[in-house]
């Protein structure tokens, strides 16, 4: 009996040694919250690189609507189905538009059936600035993210006091017309940001056609459309 005394006390403290490891290994964080909003980048942080547009830079670019501006951006492939109004898709790297991911206020736009966005039905009037993001994002987006994510960033109504009216309109070969109209607004806690854009045109270019040997140019016919844009956005400030 004395001879199993001593094998007992040391079995006894090794277990009680493991249970002090154990507790003293467990350390607590601070609360960490997850959510699908995306607020932005920055240059200094990202994994990638960002290339920012301010509402100055849009201004001066030759370019009608979303599309036609991020053609200038470094990077960026936009595809054109046609002229005018026709569909417009945007690749980033060298993948399709459907491994490219378009946020409005950190808001995800991609169709829920082909992942893509038609870039040509966002007019540029009520564009504040323009983030576009190389790579590096699948983590936040999943795989439509591959290629890079464009955000488009408007107006924030809480920088509107009392109320702003916008109007541009231009006019351009084949008698196209476009305006814009935008009523910015603001009372107590409500703000409100409504957008009407249209552009129309006759389309009627010229083009060559060749039949068989012979060469004829021609103008275009039945080619006119017009492209209407309302939008209403709102913000209610319950602090």
């Amino acid at each position: 009996m004395l001879k199993l005394l001593p094998s007992i006390i040391i079995f006894l403290f090794t277990v009680n040694s493991f249970a002090q490891i154990s507790e003293d290994s467990t350390y607590t964080t601070d609360v960490i919250e997850v959510n699908s909003f995306f607020s932005g980048a920055d240059k200094f942080t990202s994994p990638s690189s960002v290339y920012k547009l301010s509402q100055r830079d849009i201004f001066s670019l030759n370019g009608n609507n979303l599309g036609e501006i991020l053609g200038y951006v470094p990077g960026v492939f936009v595809k054109n189905y046609g002229n005018g109004s026709a569909l417009q898709t945007i690749a980033l790297n060298g993948l399709g538009a459907e491994h490219t991911v378009v946020l409005l206020n950190g808001s995800k736009l991609n169709s829920p059936q082909n992942s893509q966005v038609d870039l040509s039905l966002i007019p540029n009037e009520n564009i504040k600035s323009i983030e576009v993001l190389s790579n590096g994002y699948s983590s936040l987006f999943g795989s439509d993210a591959i290629g890079g994510v464009v955000n488009i960033i408007t107006d924030d109504l809480s920088e509107i006091s009392n109320y702003n009216i916008r109007f541009n309109s231009s006019y351009g070969s084949f008698n196209t017309f476009k305006y814009g109209l935008s009523f910015l607004g603001r009372a107590n806690k409500t703000g409100w940001n409504l957008n009407l854009s249209r552009e129309q045109s006759d389309n009627d270019y010229e083009y060559i056609f060749i039949n068989g040997n012979l060469e004829e140019k021609k103008q275009r016919e039945n080619a006119k459309y017009s492209n209407t844009n309302l939008s209403l956005s709102g913000e209610l400030n319950l602090n």
